[in-house]
């Protein structure tokens, strides 16, 4: 589901701010499942690195309006930089025992494409929407990149349980 204008110009101006430094100086990593310019931060694995109180803030309302409460226990959360030709390879993700939600939030579109597909379906996401959709049944990618304009993005994941108690 989209929820346009999730978060707000000053949170994203935040978040980018950010993401621009944290790549300036040599802090994203390139991510192993493909050797385009895609760069991630699983902010699990990177507890030196501090995100700023829009992060906690837009994690905080996701967790109320969304009813999600319990951190994804693979991935976490993470950033990612999407430089030319750089795209999402197509995939889900499975977590044994419960439902996998993520929410995908765009910080910065590219000039051209960065939009996602989600089972053979692009979705038109803009600057400030949030995508929520469960990435452990839905197989999902995107666009490539086109342009010099990054594709920047936090992706907020969450599992919930399918055990009875």
């Amino acid at each position: 589901m989209l929820h346009e204008g999730f978060i707000t110009e000053d949170e994203r101006t935040d978040l980018v701010t950010w993401i621009d430094t944290l790549h300036r100086d040599g802090e994203m990593n390139r991510n192993r499942t493909n050797h385009t310019d895609r760069q991630v931060i699983y902010l699990k694995n990177r507890t030196d690195i501090k995100p700023p109180q829009a992060f906690y803030d837009i994690e905080s309302r996701l967790k109320k309006e969304l009813d999600l409460d319990t951190v994804d226990v693979n991935l976490g959360h993470f950033i990612a930089s999407h430089g030319e030709d750089s795209y999402v390879q197509s995939h889900t993700d499975y977590v044994p025992n419960a439902q996998h939600h993520r929410i995908l939030v765009m910080l910065q579109k590219p000039e051209e494409g960065g939009n996602p597909v989600h089972n053979g379906k692009i979705v038109d996401i803009n600057n400030r929407d949030a995508l929520n959709f469960r990435c452990d049944i839905i197989e999902h990618t995107s666009i490539p990149v086109r342009g010099n304009t990054r594709r920047l993005t936090v992706s907020y994941g969450f599992n919930v349980s399918t055990q009875l108690n």
